[in-house]
Protein backbone atom coordinates (compact mmCIF):
# COMPACT_ATOMS: atom_id res chain seq x y z
CA UNK A 1 0.00 0.00 0.00
CA UNK A 2 2.81 2.47 0.51
CA UNK A 3 4.69 1.82 -2.40
CA UNK A 4 1.66 2.56 -4.12
CA UNK A 5 0.92 5.86 -2.72
CA UNK A 6 4.69 6.91 -3.42
CA UNK A 7 3.88 5.83 -6.96
CA UNK A 8 1.08 8.20 -7.03
CA UNK A 9 2.72 11.22 -5.50
CA UNK A 10 5.31 10.76 -7.75
CA UNK A 11 2.92 10.31 -11.11
CA UNK A 12 1.34 13.51 -9.96
CA UNK A 13 4.65 15.51 -9.71
CA UNK A 14 5.50 14.54 -12.96
CA UNK A 15 2.25 15.51 -14.42
CA UNK A 16 2.45 19.33 -12.67
CA UNK A 17 5.87 19.86 -13.90
CA UNK A 18 6.00 19.00 -17.40
CA UNK A 19 3.74 21.48 -19.77
CA UNK A 20 3.40 19.75 -23.41
CA UNK A 21 3.86 21.88 -26.09
CA UNK A 22 1.02 21.68 -29.14
CA UNK A 23 2.93 20.49 -32.33
CA UNK A 24 -0.43 21.61 -34.90
CA UNK A 25 -2.53 24.07 -33.84
CA UNK A 26 -5.75 24.94 -35.17
CA UNK A 27 -4.41 27.92 -36.20
CA UNK A 28 -1.65 29.03 -39.03
CA UNK A 29 0.13 32.15 -37.99
CA UNK A 30 1.02 34.19 -40.92
CA UNK A 31 3.19 37.22 -39.61
CA UNK A 32 4.67 37.20 -36.11
CA UNK A 33 6.98 40.21 -35.01
CA UNK A 34 7.91 42.58 -31.94
CA UNK A 35 9.41 45.62 -31.17
CA UNK A 36 9.89 48.02 -28.61
CA UNK A 37 8.13 51.56 -28.18
CA UNK A 38 9.93 54.35 -25.82
CA UNK A 39 6.70 57.10 -25.11
CA UNK A 40 6.96 60.94 -24.67
CA UNK A 41 8.18 60.70 -20.71
CA UNK A 42 11.22 59.99 -19.09
CA UNK A 43 10.98 56.08 -17.95
CA UNK A 44 7.94 55.29 -19.91
CA UNK A 45 8.63 52.37 -22.67
CA UNK A 46 7.34 48.74 -23.46
CA UNK A 47 7.13 46.40 -25.94
CA UNK A 48 4.45 45.14 -28.41
CA UNK A 49 4.54 41.40 -29.36
CA UNK A 50 1.95 40.88 -33.07
CA UNK A 51 0.78 37.91 -34.26
CA UNK A 52 -1.38 37.82 -37.34
CA UNK A 53 -3.25 34.93 -37.99
CA UNK A 54 -4.55 33.63 -41.90
CA UNK A 55 -7.88 33.16 -40.60
CA UNK A 56 -10.67 34.02 -38.52
CA UNK A 57 -11.28 31.20 -35.80
CA UNK A 58 -13.87 30.29 -32.59
CA UNK A 59 -10.37 29.85 -30.37
CA UNK A 60 -10.40 31.95 -27.20
CA UNK A 61 -6.64 33.57 -27.03
CA UNK A 62 -5.87 33.92 -23.53
CA UNK A 63 -1.99 35.09 -23.01
CA UNK A 64 1.55 35.15 -23.85
CA UNK A 65 4.89 34.12 -22.82
CA UNK A 66 7.88 36.66 -23.78
CA UNK A 67 11.26 37.13 -22.81
CA UNK A 68 10.54 36.03 -19.26
CA UNK A 69 7.24 37.99 -18.53
CA UNK A 70 3.41 36.81 -19.62
CA UNK A 71 0.60 39.34 -20.25
CA UNK A 72 -3.15 38.73 -21.25
CA UNK A 73 -3.54 39.03 -25.33
CA UNK A 74 -5.29 41.76 -27.14
CA UNK A 75 -7.61 40.33 -29.89
CA UNK A 76 -8.43 42.59 -33.09
CA UNK A 77 -10.25 40.61 -35.54
CA UNK A 78 -10.51 42.08 -38.98
CA UNK A 79 -11.73 39.64 -42.75
CA UNK A 80 -8.07 39.60 -42.95
CA UNK A 81 -8.16 37.13 -39.89
CA UNK A 82 -7.28 37.97 -36.26
CA UNK A 83 -4.31 39.93 -34.83
CA UNK A 84 -3.04 39.19 -31.49
CA UNK A 85 -0.93 41.66 -29.58
CA UNK A 86 0.58 41.31 -25.85
CA UNK A 87 1.55 44.29 -24.36
CA UNK A 88 4.40 44.38 -21.99
CA UNK A 89 4.84 47.30 -19.57
CA UNK A 90 8.32 47.98 -18.77
CA UNK A 91 8.35 51.48 -17.69
CA UNK A 92 10.26 52.98 -14.57
CA UNK A 93 7.60 55.44 -13.68
CA UNK A 94 5.01 53.13 -12.51
CA UNK A 95 3.98 54.67 -8.74
CA UNK A 96 4.51 51.43 -6.41
CA UNK A 97 2.34 52.99 -3.41
CA UNK A 98 4.05 51.45 -0.18
CA UNK A 99 2.38 51.69 3.24
CA UNK A 100 5.54 52.18 5.65
CA UNK A 101 4.40 52.63 9.15
CA UNK A 102 5.55 51.34 12.66
CA UNK A 103 2.35 49.86 13.20
CA UNK A 104 2.88 45.92 11.27
CA UNK A 105 -0.95 45.95 10.39
CA UNK A 106 -0.76 48.85 8.05
CA UNK A 107 2.00 47.40 6.25
CA UNK A 108 0.46 43.91 5.84
CA UNK A 109 -1.98 45.88 2.53
CA UNK A 110 1.42 45.83 0.72
CA UNK A 111 1.75 43.72 -2.39
CA UNK A 112 3.95 41.37 -2.39
CA UNK A 113 6.24 41.11 -5.38
CA UNK A 114 5.89 38.28 -7.47
CA UNK A 115 8.65 35.61 -7.08
CA UNK A 116 7.02 32.54 -9.34
CA UNK A 117 9.82 31.16 -11.71
CA UNK A 118 9.07 31.45 -15.07
CA UNK A 119 7.43 28.23 -16.71
CA UNK A 120 9.40 27.93 -19.86
CA UNK A 121 12.74 28.29 -21.05
CA UNK A 122 12.82 30.74 -24.14
CA UNK A 123 14.89 32.04 -26.48
CA UNK A 124 15.10 35.81 -27.16
CA UNK A 125 12.85 35.33 -30.07
CA UNK A 126 10.53 33.06 -28.83
CA UNK A 127 6.92 32.82 -27.42
CA UNK A 128 3.99 30.57 -26.09
CA UNK A 129 0.84 31.68 -27.05
CA UNK A 130 -1.48 29.95 -24.92
CA UNK A 131 -5.43 29.12 -26.12
CA UNK A 132 -8.43 27.66 -24.91
CA UNK A 133 -10.29 24.74 -27.04
CA UNK A 134 -13.24 22.75 -24.76
CA UNK A 135 -11.92 24.10 -21.76
CA UNK A 136 -8.32 22.73 -21.65
CA UNK A 137 -5.27 25.14 -21.80
CA UNK A 138 -3.19 24.35 -24.82
CA UNK A 139 0.40 26.35 -25.23
CA UNK A 140 2.10 26.91 -28.82
CA UNK A 141 5.97 28.04 -29.32
CA UNK A 142 6.37 30.50 -32.24
CA UNK A 143 9.86 30.28 -33.14
CA UNK A 144 11.85 33.01 -35.02
CA UNK A 145 9.52 36.26 -34.10
CA UNK A 146 10.71 39.26 -36.21
CA UNK A 147 12.10 41.99 -34.50
CA UNK A 148 11.20 45.51 -36.03
CA UNK A 149 12.06 48.92 -35.38
CA UNK A 150 11.38 50.72 -32.18
CA UNK A 151 8.70 53.25 -31.82
CA UNK A 152 9.52 56.52 -30.40
CA UNK A 153 6.31 59.06 -29.23
CA UNK A 154 6.65 62.94 -29.36
CA UNK A 155 7.33 64.26 -26.12
CA UNK A 156 4.36 65.42 -24.29
CA UNK A 157 4.07 68.73 -23.23
CA UNK A 158 3.82 69.25 -19.72
CA UNK A 159 1.36 71.92 -18.50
Amino acid sequence: MKFLSIIAILFSFIQCGTIKLENNPPFKVKNASYHHWIGGQPGVSGTNIIFKLKENSNINFDSIFFQNKSTKLEINTSANGIILIGNFNTSKRQRKNLILDSNVVKEMKNTLPDLRNFPFKLEENEAILTYRINNRIKYFKIKDIEKVKPIFFPRANKR
